[in-house]
Formats: C-alpha cells, sequence, structure tokens
C-alpha cells in the first residue's frame, strides 16, 4: 500500500553488511532545480526490519518529538560527507578525511548518544599534533550542525573539546621536535607531486634547503631555470643572500610553479603570500593528508642531512642552505663555487 503523499518512506539500503538496513527518510523542503520542484530529505533512522521501520515512521507522522534517532556516527559522516564534500577544497576534504580516520572508535556508537567525555578521551588518546586536533574537532562541529539541522541531537557536545594543552604543548615543543623526512615520506611525496601542490611545495624546500621566508621573498626575475639556479636576495642572515642549485628533480616543480601569475614565484594573485597564508595553503594539509608530522623548518634539516648521507663536503653543504654558522675565516673570505658543483651536489640526493 503507498504511503500518503508527503508521509514519508521506508527502503532497503543496498549494502547487505549493514546490521540495519532499513532506512526512514521524510520530505524536509523543496529546492527548484532546472525549473523543476526536487525533495530535499532528512533521515528519521535506521532499522533491523522493515516491521520496526515503518513503525517508527507512523510514529514520527503522530509525534516526531518521540522518535528515537538511532542513527550510527559512521552513517551521520556518509550523510554528511556526501552533502558537504563536493562544495570543499581537496585540501580541506583530505584534512577531515584524516580526522574520521582517526575517530575509528566512534564508528559504531549512536550519534545521540555521544557526549562531551567520550569526544575528549578521543583527542587525548589519539596521539596526533594540535593542528590535526583542530581538524577533528571542526569536523564533529560539522557532524553536529547537521544533526541537529535533521532533528538527530539538540546539543553540539564539540563546542566542550579543550584543545588548550595540546597548543600550548605544540609552542613550548617546538624547537624540540624537528626530524628529518623519512624515505619513505619522500617517496609518498613523489607519488603525489602530479597533483598536491602541498607534496610540490616541501619537496621544492627538500631539495633546495630554503627557509620558507627566502621561497616568499623569491621573485621569478631571480630564477634561471635553463641554468638552473636562483637567486635569493632577502634572508634573516647575511649567508643566507646565495646562489641556489635547482635540482634535476624538482625542475619541473619549479617551471610549473613559474607558470602561475604573480611577480612571486609563490602568489596569491598580485601579492606574495604572507606566512600564515603560505602555511595555512601548502604545509598544514601535510600531517592530515600524507600523516606526517613535521615543522617547515624540518626540510632544511633533511636537505642537510641528505646532502651529508652522499659525502658532499661541508663548504659546498653550507653554500647551498646559506649556513655560514660553522665556516672558518678561510672559508669565509677566500672559498668561492661557482653553480655547477653546487648542482651536482643537489644532483646526488
Amino acid at each position: 500500500m503507498k504511503n500518503p503523499n508527503g508521509y514519508g518512506s521506508v527502503y532497503k539500503l543496498t549494502d547487505k553488511k549493514r546490521r540495519k538496513p532499513w532506512a526512514v527518510r521524510v520530505t524536509d523542503s523543496w529546492d527548484i532545480v532546472d525549473g523543476k520542484l526536487k525533495r530535499k530529505y532528512k533521515y528519521i533512522g535506521y532499522y533491523e526490519t522493515r516491521k520496526e521501520a515503518m513503525q517508527a515512521l507512523s510514529e514520527y507522522n503522530v509525534n516526531p518529538a518521540a522518535v528515537t534517532k538511532d542513527i550510527l556516527f559512521v552513517d551521520l559522516y556518509k550523510m554528511w560527507s556526501g552533502k558537504k564534500y563536493p562544495n570543499f577544497s581537496k585540501s580541506t576534504v583530505a584534512a577531515y578525511k584524516a580526522a574520521f580516520k582517526t575517530c575509528e572508535l566512534l564508528y559504531g556508537c549512536n550519534f545521540k548518544d555521544l557526549r562531551r567525555p567520550q569526544l575528549q578521551k578521543l583527542i587525548d588518546e589519539s596521539g596526533k599534533a594540535y593542528q590535526s586536533l583542530a581538524h577533528i574537532k571542526a569536523m564533529l562541529s560539522h557532524l553536529y550542525n547537521y544533526a541537529i539541522e535533521n532533528d538527530i541531537c539538540d546539543k553540539d557536545y564539540a563546542q566542550f573539546i579543550d584543545l588548550t594543552k595540546y597548543s600550548k604543548k605544540d609552542k613550548d615543543n617546538k624547537q624540540e621536535i624537528h626530524s628529518v623526512f623519512t624515505d619513505n615520506e619522500i617517496d609518498k611525496l613523489w607519488e603525489n607531486s602530479e597533483t598536491s601542490p602541498t607534496a610540490q611545495t616541501v619537496l621544492m624546500m627538500i631539495y633546495t634547503g630554503v627557509r620558507i621566508s627566502e621561497l616568499l621573498n623569491l621573485k621569478k626575475s631571480e630564477i634561471h631555470i635553463s641554468e638552473q639556479w636562483f637567486h635569493v636576495s632577502k634572508s634573516k642572515t647575511t649567508a643566507g643572500v646565495r646562489d641556489v642549485p635547482i635540482a634535476d628533480k624538482v625542475l619541473p616543480l619549479f617551471q610549473k610553479q613559474m607558470e602561475t601569475s604573480g611577480e612571486y614565484l609563490f602568489s596569491n594573485d598580485k601579492s606574495k603570500y604572507t606566512y600564515s597564508t603560505f602555511k595555512k595553503r601548502f604545509w598544514d594539509s601535510l600531517s592530515d593528508e600524507f600523516e606526517m608530522e613535521h615543522l617547515p623548518h624540518d626540510t632544511r634539516h633533511t636537505c642537510v642531512s641528505r646532502l651529508a648521507e652522499k659525502r658532499v663536503e661541508q663548504t659546498i653543504i653550507k653554500k647551498i642552505i646559506g649556513h655560514a654558522g660553522a665556516m672558518s675565516v678561510t672559508e669565509k673570505v677566500y672559498t668561492h663555487y661557482d653553480i655547477k658543483p653546487l648542482l651536482e651536489s643537489v644532483n646526488l640526493i
């Protein structure tokens, strides 16, 4: 027997592994698409049998508030992500997918039954850095907004998650957690270098040893693609003003970036990126997109480490990365290298 118009519907999901395959939905509102009215649905819940689903739909039509919204965390995420992800940037989607993966212990929980202690425990035991935890909290806030809009729950417990101590810990330990990129991590970046701006940028920094500030101040006019080098004219130290070789491996990445608009190699419209904008655009998704915990300065440590592994002379290494700390007076005054031996050295890594 067909239900009356506006009553709602019951249907069976195709996933045979689901414990509760019967879904109940009702019309929430209407949209006009291509000149035609199109329904917008909200889901009442999922049930083991068709009989239970029909009973829930019947109870909803008598008293909507009396129906239990028995929707699992994983199901709510699928509903929300299917609707919202098309409107998000690729980096945001990657961050939220990584956040969802961290929430695996919540997958089988009824979303409406979750409370602040469970969410805080998830955060405290995740072992993630502050930026990743912030993405988890943001994703949970989105889920709660969606759940409240669809009458699945009536309170946002994500707002009570406390990240304060993790933010402070990251700041206190900032100088203590530098680490080089492993071979496996670099391989993973190369595997994604054709599609990921983050992977491209991190590789450019690893193979040149430049600081973010040096990269942000780098003008296209200072880059000599055919000769494979660029001039750093602004640096935090005198030794930082130098000519830097462009390794064969990252030359195509520089060539691609040179095709973008603007005076600077990395620019936002007509102006160069600020540090915070650049970090948000090209670095902060590193931990979520590739599950790598690194600080920007780790690229310089990696460059030095890989050059040292290839037994490159310390004087050449210092010349490449613009570091004068351990140079003798003789090295500072009398030693000069043209770009060729520097290029040969970076091509070893």
